[in-house]
C-alpha cells in the first residue's frame, strides 16, 4: 500500500501514513512487509555526513548550555493574547519494530532453549480478554482515587489564581534607580557573582497546570540556588490557540524580582534574553521598573526611568533607542504604569504559585490494532501498584491516543487497556515523580482473543564492542533470556526461558500480545526490552542492545530504534569544569574523555554515548535528532515518533532510566534528559520548527 500524500510504503489494511499522519482514503497497494515493520533484512548504506550535510545538522541541534546560550525560534508577535501594555506599537511506543526475517533460530539457539509455562496464580494477565476482579480501595488509594479524579475533571488541576490577579503594588519610584545584573549574568554564566550559581548547577524542579479561565496548560521550570535553597529563576511556558507564551522571571536572594522576559514562540528552546531576540524586558530595582525594552527585529526601544539608568546603559544601547518617562504622553505613561504592575504581580503571584500547589503530570500513550492503525473507545484503567485497584478509567480518543493526568508526587502505576473481544494489554510500573511532566508509556496494541500465536526472533548484541569484521556489533552469545507477559514486566513470573545462540538470536512462538524481555549474561548490565507477539506478520524480528559492565563514575546512554528512519543521531551536550562540549558524529570525543562509541547510521541502533567520570558539579544534556529527515529538511516528519525509539541510561547500578519517544506527532529533534547534581532530570520535549532557527553553541 503507497501513500498518495507522501508516497511511503505501508502495510496492507494501513489506514494511517506512518511517514505524513494522513488517513488513508485511497490507495494502492505494493508486496510490502507486515504491521509496522518495513523492509529486509539487509543493512541500507550509511548515509553521507560530509561535512556539506554536517553542518546544516549542526545548526538544527538543539540545545541549551550553560555559559551561554542557545537562541529560540522568538518573535514578538503583533497580537498578544495578554499584552502588558501598548507604548510604542509594542508540547511512545515500544521497543525497536519488527522487520520481515526468513532466517530462523541458529541450532544451538533452539536446542538450548527452555520454555515454561507459569502456572495460573494472582497475575492479572492470567486470562488475556477477560476482566479480573478489583478489590476495594484502602483508605489512602480512596483518597489518591479522587486527588485523581479531581485532576481529570478541572478541580485539583487547575489555576484559580491567574498570574496577573492584582495582588501586588509596585515600588515607589526613584529616578537615581538602576538595574542590578547580578542574579541575570551569574545564573546564564557570563559573570561570577557571590551568592548566585550558574543555573546549570541549581537545583531544577518542574510543575505544571491548566489555567482555569482558558484550560491552557502551563509548565513551570524552575531553578533553586544550590547555596540558599532560594528561587532564582522561573520559566512559564503557556499553551495558547496558537503558539506559546513564555515568561522568564529572575529574583535576588531575598526574593525580589530582578529581570523579566516575555515573548511568544511555535516551539520552546532553553534560552535566555540577549540582544538579538524579539521580546519584552523588564528590568526591576525594588519592585519599582526602571526600564521597559522593546526589542522587534532590529527595531530596539527602551523606555527607562531616568538619567541613572541611561547611564548605566550607555555602553550598551544607542541614546537613540532610549526614551525617558518624562518625556512620555499621558496615554504612553498610563501603558508603562500598567506594564510595571501587570508584570509585578506576574512575578511574585508565580513566585508564591510554585511553592505552594502541587503539579500534575501526563500519562499519555497510544492504542493500536493488529495492522498497527489507531484504536478508539478501548478502555484505559489506571490502576494501583498492585494491579488490583482501580483508580481512574479513560477512554482513547478517534486517534487511538490516551491521557490521564495524576498528582505530580512519587508512585507506581499500573495500566489495563481493553475493548470487547480483544485481549487485554497490561502495562506494568509506571513511575511518577516529582518534576515528570508527562510520562509516554509503550504503545499498547490489541488482539483478537482468538488470535493465534506468532512467531518472534531477537537478535541481542553488545552495544559497545563491534563484531571482529567491523561490519556490525559484537553478538550476545550464551545470555540468559526470560520473558513475561505485560510491557515494563520486569518481575513476577516468567512465561518462558531461553538461552541466546551463537549468533546472539533466539527464536519462540508467543501467543499474541505485548512481553518483557529481560537479558542477562556475565560481564554485562541486565537489560529489560518490550515486544509485540503480533500474527499480523510471519516472523516479529527485533534487535536489541545489552552493555557491558559500567565503572565507577560512569554513566552509559544507549539509543534503539526501528527501520525508519535509517539514522538518528545521539547528541551529549556538556558543562564540566567550565568548559562546554558537545559529542556528536563530528566530534566522538570531548576534552573531558566523553564518547560516542557507536554512531549507527542504518537502522535500529545502537547509538552508545559513554560519560567517562561524572562529578555532580558538572552538567549535562542528551537529545537525538532525527539526521534522515533533517538533512531532507523534512522537519515535520512522523518517522521518528513512529519509530519506537527509546533511550536507555546505564551506571554501575545498572539501568536506571528509560525513556519512550512520543508517539503520532511531528518532529526531528528530541530532548530527553539533562544530569545535573547528580540526578538525571527528564525533559522530554518533541519539536519540528527547525526551518528558521539558528543555534549558538558555546
Amino acid at each position: 500500500m503507497i501513500c498518495k500524500n507522501c508516497g511511503e510504503s505501508l502495510p496492507d489494511g494501513a489506514k494511517f501514513c506512518t511517514e505524513c499522519g494522513k488517513q488513508l482514503e485511497e490507495a494502492r497497494t505494493e508486496d510490502v512487509g507486515g504491521a509496522y515493520a518495513k523492509g529486509t533484512d539487509a543493512k541500507k548504506a550509511p548515509l553521507d555526513k560530509s561535512p556539506t550535510v554536517w553542518i546544516a545538522a549542526a545548526a538544527l541541534c538543539v540545545i541549551f548550555v550553560a555559559i551561554g546560550a542557545v537562541a529560540g525560534m522568538n518573535y514578538l508577535k503583533s497580537a498578544m493574547s495578554r499584552p502588558s501594555g501598548t507604548l510604542a506599537n509594542v508540547g511512545r511506543g515500544q521497543s525497536a519494530p519488527s522487520r520481515t526475517s526468513g532466517g530462523g533460530a541458529s541450532a544451538a539457539s533452539q536446542g538450548s532453549a527452555e520454555e515454561r509455562q507459569s502456572a495460573v496464580g494472582e497475575s492479572p494477565e492470567e486470562q488475556p480478554g477477560t476482566q479480573f476482579a478489583f478489590r476495594q480501595l484502602t483508605g489512602e488509594e480512596e483518597s489518591l482515587k479522587n486527588q485523581i479524579v479531581g485532576c481529570n475533571s478541572g478541580v485539583n488541576d487547575t489555576l484559580s489564581l491567574d498570574s496577573y490577579d492584582d495582588n501586588y503594588a509596585p515600588g515607589a519610584r526613584n529616578a537615581e534607580y538602576t538595574w542590578d545584573q547580578s542574579v541575570f549574568y551569574a545564573l546564564e554564566g557570563y559573570e561570577n557573582h557571590s551568592g548566585y550559581a550558574n543555573k546549570n548547577l541549581c537545583t531544577l524542579m518542574r510543575r505544571q497546570w491548566i489555567r482555569q479561565a482558558t484550560g491552557n496548560k502551563i509548565e513551570y521550570e524552575i531553578y533553586k540556588n544550590p547555596y540558599s535553597d532560594v528561587i532564582n529563576k522561573i520559566i512559564s511556558i503557556e499553551y495558547l490557540n496558537q503558539g506559546l507564551e513564555v515568561m522568564e522571571y529572575y529574583y535576588t536572594n531575598d526574593a525580589k524580582v530582578s529581570f523579566v522576559y516575555k515573548y511568544y514562540t511555535d516551539n520552546y528552546v532553553s534560552s535566555h534574553a540577549t540582544p538579538d531576540k524579539s521580546g519584552e524586558r523588564f528590568l526591576f530595582h525594588n519592585d519599582c521598573l526602571v526600564t521597559w525594552r522593546i526589542i522587534n527585529g532590529s527595531d530596539i526601544r527602551n523606555h527607562i526611568l531616568g538619567a541613572a539608568e541611561a547611564r548605566r546603559m550607555k555602553n550598551q544601547f544607542n541614546s537613540r533607542t532610549m526614551i525617558y518617562y518624562s518625556s512620555l504622553s499621558e496615554a504612553d505613561r498610563a501603558s508603562f504604569d500598567a506594564a510595571e504592575r501587570n508584570i509585578i504581580n506576574a512575578a511574585y503571584n508565580t513566585y508564591q504559585l510554585v511553592q505552594n500547589q502541587e503539579g500534575i503530570t501526563q500519562i499519555k500513550g497510544n492504542v493500536f490494532d493488529s495492522a498497527g492503525n489507531p484504536v478508539a473507545g478501548s478502555q484505559v484503567t489506571l490502576c494501583t501498584s498492585d494491579f488490583r485497584g482501580a483508580l481512574y478509567d479513560a477512554t482513547t480518543n478517534g486517534n487511538g491516543e490516551y491521557s490521564i493526568n495524576v498528582p505530580m508526587r512519587e508512585y507506581s502505576y499500573n495500566l489495563k487497556i481493553s475493548q470487547a473481544a480483544h485481549k487485554d494489554c497490561l502495562l506494568y510500573a509506571l513511575h511518577t515523580g516529582d518534576g515528570a511532566l508527562e510520562l509516554f508509556v509503550d504503545s499498547a496494541y490489541l488482539f483478537d482473543v482468538n488470535e493465534d500465536k506468532a512467531g518472534v526472533r531477537v537478535i541481542l548484541g553488545d552495544a559497545l564492542n563491534y563484531n571482529t569484521s567491523g561490519s556490525g556489533m559484537q553478538p550476545l552469545s550464551g545470555a540468559e533470556v526470560n520473558i513475561r507477559e505485560g510491557l515494563n514486566n520486569r518481575s513476577g513470573d516468567v512465561f518462558s526461558s531461553l538461552v541466546s545462540g551463537v549468533d546472539g538470536s533466539v527464536e519462540l512462538s508467543l501467543p499474541t500480545g505485548g512481553y518483557t524481555m529481560e537479558v542477562q549474561a556475565p560481564g554485562y548490565e541486565n537489560m529489560y526490552y518490550d515486544f509485540i507477539a503480533n500474527a499480523f506478520k510471519d516472523m516479529n524480528v527485533y534487535e536489541f542492545y545489552a552493555t557491558p559492565k559500567m565503572n565507577s563514575g560512569e554513566y552509559r546512554v544507549v539509543l534503539s530504534w526501528g527501520e525508519r528512519p535509517y539514522d538518528l543521531d545521539s547528541h551529549l551536550f556538556s558543562v564540566v569544569g567550565g568548559r562546554a562540549d558537545h559529542v556528536w558524529y563530528c566530534n566522538m570525543r570531548d576534552g573531558a574523555d566523553n564518547e560516542l562509541d557507536v554512531d549507527d547510521q542504518s537502522s535500529y541502533g545502537p547509538e552508545t554515548v559513554t560519560i567517562k567520570a561524572y562529578n555532580s558539579n558538572d552538567y549535562y544534556k542528551y537529545c537525538v535528532t532525527d539526521y534522515t529527515n533533517l538533512r531532507e529538511y523534512r522537519f515535520d516528519s512522523y518517522e521518528m515518533s513512529y519509530s519506537n525509539a527509546r533511550v536507555d541510561v546505564y551506571s554501575e547500578n545498572g539501568l536506571i532510566a528509560t525513556f519512550h519517544v512520543p508517539t503520532a506527532v511531528p518532529g526531528t529533534v528530541w530532548e530527553v534528559f539533562e544530569m545535573r547534581n547528580g540526578s538525571i532530570n527528564p525533559i522530554q520535549r518533541y519539536y519540528k520548527d527547525a526551518e528558521n532557527t539558528e543555534w549558538w553553541l558555546y
